[in-house]
């Protein structure tokens, strides 16, 4: 049996080719005249002579061309590698050298980190640079992505893969600091986007969804952009988020559903009061990506007349786990009971499981679980073991199989829905000749809900300003990732086991604030 992910566009495209597929400000672009476009750059991948299979990178923030050059490279049979626009070259060369990416896709802005990268990763050939605006330039870097795909005729016929063929990798930080690659399969990523808009959340025609999450992220990516495509939807592009555009947005398309990490909601409730908005065409709002706080999922419902329900996943899991859904069956604090075709497990430390109402390990076993990470066969082993995916989450199962989560194994922190590895921005600071070792601890933010602090002990002798220290971290760090905060120590606590004490940096930066 053949399988493309792109056919969540294919599909609509033949039979309802004239409907409305993106919007993106006075742009709006049908079906047909997606699908078009995807077929030019397939058949430019193509006649460049870019094999299937061969691993393609974006790095595009939300606009029509990302969505374009995204199903095209899957026509082309490539696998896509979504990326942040806003990685720091040291960030971007592990990707690409990792991945092996043979073509890269990077929005205008952007080129010039993009460019760095034809030099320093031999594996890189092409760039593409993509406009802002949908008419061609002529870029400092590379090759106009606009020109190139007009040049190209809408002829590719969209190649049928292998259902266990890789259709994306999505990059996720790691305890050990280096983003490794999640391996995500056409069907892994097709049937996730299908179970969620056909059996979870139902997704229409008549939908229209504010694409706001970033699309280079899984909860974007199948959420708001293959699951609405597969079924005929329409879709608002926002590239940025700003809380009074985003109302704004909603009124004026009468948008019907969207989703956001729990940050987003704060924001929106912290616009004037006084300024309304008919949001009466939004049948609900999804939460998901961090713990979302029940006292703002209320309050949002109160002011905007719309109910929230909360989802669980990782990038593992392509991402969708479950849903707290319909709203006569959810369980307020819980992350719902698993989408179809998924199931979960509490384990205690032996991998014994718990009944419920029992804190454990939360495991997941589906059609929607990764085949492990890329080029790391121990670290998948760790992971993918029994048939269940371990996720390093804390939660218990109430008696009707509803899932609560309570906390994490690993060592992470969650700043406004991203995943943040003390280790890999330890590794940064580390690295700077004045500090002789560093420690990051996530600290309670009522915000984004956790933000990142880092504590570091110098040299002898040496003198650091924590502005500097800062300064070196946002060079090489993605901005979610960079401390908010630095503290000098003369020396790091550390455990009985050598490790780091995370709970005593906890409690003297909770002291701090007290």
């Amino acid at each position: 049996m053949g399988l493309n992910l792109g056919d969540c566009l294919r599909l609509q495209a033949a039979s309802r080719p004239d409907a409305v597929c993106v919007r993106f400000g006075a742009v709006r672009m049908t079906y047909g005249e997606v699908d078009a476009a995807a077929r030019r750059v397939a058949r430019m991948l193509a006649d460049g002579g870019m094999q299937p299979r061969t691993r393609v990178a974006l790095m595009l923030p939300n606009v029509p061309q990302f969505v374009v050059a995204y199903y095209g490279a899957l026509y082309a049979g490539a696998t896509v590698v979504t990326l942040n626009p806003l990685l720091r070259p040291r960030e971007l060369r592990h990707v690409i050298k990792d991945a092996q990416v043979e073509v890269l896709f990077a929005f205008a802005d952007f080129a010039g980190t993009a460019a760095g990268m034809l030099e320093d990763c031999p594996p890189l050939k092409r760039l593409l640079v993509v406009e802002a605006a949908m008419t061609p330039e002529t870029p400092a870097y590379g090759e106009s992505f606009m020109a190139a795909m007009l040049q190209a005729q809408p002829d590719f016929e969209p190649l049928q893969m292998r259902p266990e063929d890789l259709a994306g990798i999505l990059y996720t930080a790691a305890q050990d600091g280096t983003p490794r690659g999640a391996m995500l399969s056409h069907f892994n990523l097709f049937q996730n986007a299908l179970t969620i808009s056909t059996f979870s959340l139902r997704y229409f025609p008549e939908d229209v969804f504010l694409t706001v999450l970033p699309l280079f992220h899984g909860f974007g990516l199948t959420t708001m952009l293959n699951g609405p495509l597969l079924q005929g939807s329409s879709i608002v592009l926002l590239p940025r988020f700003d809380a009074t555009s985003l109302l704004d947005t909603m009124e004026r398309e009468r948008v019907t559903l969207t989703a956001m990490v729990p940050t987003m909601f704060t924001f929106l409730l912290q616009t004037p009061a006084d300024k309304t908005y008919d949001l009466s065409a939004l049948r609900c709002a999804v939460a998901g990506g961090s713990k979302m706080d029940l006292d703002v999922a209320a309050a949002f419902t109160e002011r905007f007349k719309v109910p929230v329900f909360e989802g669980y996943g990782l990038t593992e899991t392509s991402p969708v786990v479950s849903f707290n859904y319909p709203e006569d069956e959810s369980r307020p604090g819980s992350v719902g009971r698993p989408i179809w075709g998924c199931e979960y497990l509490v384990v205690d430390e032996d991998d014994n499981p718990l009944p419920p109402g029992q804190e454990g390990e939360v495991c997941l076993r589906g059609h929607n679980v990764f085949q492990g990470y890329l080029n790391d066969p121990e670290s998948s082993a760790k992971v993918l073991r029994n048939g269940w995916l371990h996720t390093g989450d804390l939660g218990y199962l109430d008696e009707d199989g509803f899932l609560y989560l309570t906390g994490l194994k690993k060592v992470m922190l969650l700043r406004a829905g991203m995943n943040v590895y003390p280790r890999e921005v330890e590794k940064v600071l580390e690295d700077h000749p004045l500090v002789r070792e560093a420690a990051v601890v996530g600290v309670a933010d009522m915000l984004r809900g956790q933000d990142v602090k880092g504590f570091v002990a110098l040299e002898p002798g040496a003198v650091l300003a924590a502005k500097e220290l800062l300064a070196w971290c946002r060079d090489q760090l993605s901005s979610y990732k960079c401390p908010r905060r630095i503290e000098f120590v003369d020396a790091l606590p550390h455990a009985a086991d050598g490790g780091i004490d995370r709970a005593a940096l906890l409690s003297q930066a909770a002291e701090a604030v007290s």
